[in-house]
């Protein structure tokens, strides 16, 4: 008779309680390492969408204003520029989950090339002169919004005729410590950070303002 070896030998088609522990602790660690530069990965993606859109943005107001000669820049909020007391200057908002633009004009030039829908439901809100105001879009009605959310939550393009004739696009963006981005300031950090990725310059402005605000 064949003697059976195999009746008391242990089952050896599973995992050990001890094995299966281990692999659940390389899993672990593999993750740990691999997560966060996926993140970071996803992050500068969401940077360069950002900036490729700015950019893209300038080139759309430079061409505009090339059309132009009665560009309306006016800002509606009571920082200016000029020592006369009036702005020369406007800017387009994108923020999380909504765009704001410093006229109806450029509001429109979104509207024209498809940024905000043709019936988006457009809200005033602010502004120093009777019959102006910052207009508001709710993401819900555009396809313009900003990507990132670490590097920065926020950024705005600013465009500005300067005393030679011709135009300025700069740049500033917000790292907020707010819930509410309507109570955040531009950040130097994140605007000198947004600036390398569209390639562009700092509203240096904007950020003193933000500085002399803390």
């Amino acid at each position: 008779m064949k003697k059976n070896n195999n009746i008391n030998s242990p089952n050896r088609k599973g995992f050990t309680l001890v094995e299966l522990i281990t692999v659940i602790s390389i899993v672990a660690v593999m993750a740990a390492m691999i997560v966060p530069n996926l993140l970071k990965l996803i992050e500068k993606a969401n940077n360069t969408r950002d900036a490729n859109e700015a950019k893209d943005l300038g080139k759309l107001i430079m061409s505009m204003a090339a059309l132009d000669d009665d560009l309306n820049l006016y800002n509606p909020w009571s920082t200016n520029l000029d020592p006369d007391g009036t702005s020369s200057w406007g800017y387009i908002y994108v923020g999380k989950d909504d765009v704001r633009t410093s006229s109806k004009q450029m509001m429109q030039m979104l509207i024209d090339n498809g940024y905000v829908k043709e019936d988006a439901a457009i809200r005033r809100r602010g502004g120093d002169v009777p019959g102006e105001g910052e207009q508001q879009v709710y993401k819900k009605d555009t396809t313009l919004m900003c990507h990132s959310n670490h590097n920065w939550v926020a950024y705005e393009i600013h465009f500005r005729i300067m005393p030679d004739g011709n135009l300025d696009i700069s740049y500033c963006a917000t790292k907020a410590s707010t819930n509410n981005l309507a109570d955040a300031d531009a950040d130097e950090k994140a605007t000198k950070l947004f600036c390398k990725f569209a390639a562009g310059h700092t509203d240096e402005f904007a950020i003193e303002h933000a500085n002399h605000n803390y």
